[in-house]
């Protein structure tokens, strides 16, 4: 059976047709992955994804391209979800680390403030009227 009767086939619910076509094509998939991202165990990943969104997505497919370009569409969408997501993952790292630099200061401060005020309440009205001179 070629593609287009294995994907008719796919689409109509027949697992076993969609299976094949998996078999087909996974290294083809994973070898893109590969090379797009560096890293096979995250190229692991990525095939897998790619492949539930394939076969969840199946009877969208309108075959107006060949599935395996059909399924490294799918592949390079999944892959640039997941370089997003590591951005956000750094961005949301550098704000915290960001935030936790001005928290610290910002306890530092109301530390110094509290010092202060209790310093200023320990005096007397003459070391107050001193003090404000300075």
């Amino acid at each position: 059976m070629d593609d287009e009767q294995l994907v008719r086939r796919a689409r109509a619910g027949d697992r076993h047709c969609l299976n094949i076509l998996f078999d087909m094509h996974y290294k083809m998939v994973f070898g893109y992955l590969i090379k797009l991202c560096g890293n096979v165990h995250l190229a692991e990943d990525l095939v897998q994804e790619s492949l539930l969104k394939a076969t969840l997505n199946i009877k969208k497919f309108r075959g107006d391209c060949k599935f395996s370009t059909y399924l490294i569409e799918i592949a390079t969408n999944c892959y640039k979800n997941e370089v997003r997501k590591q951005q956000r993952m750094i961005y949301d790292d550098e704000a915290l680390q960001h935030l936790s630099v001005n928290a610290e200061g910002e306890v530092f401060t109301q530390l110094q403030f509290r010092e202060a005020l209790d310093t200023l309440q320990q005096m007397n009205e003459e070391q107050r009227s001193q003090e404000s001179i300075m």
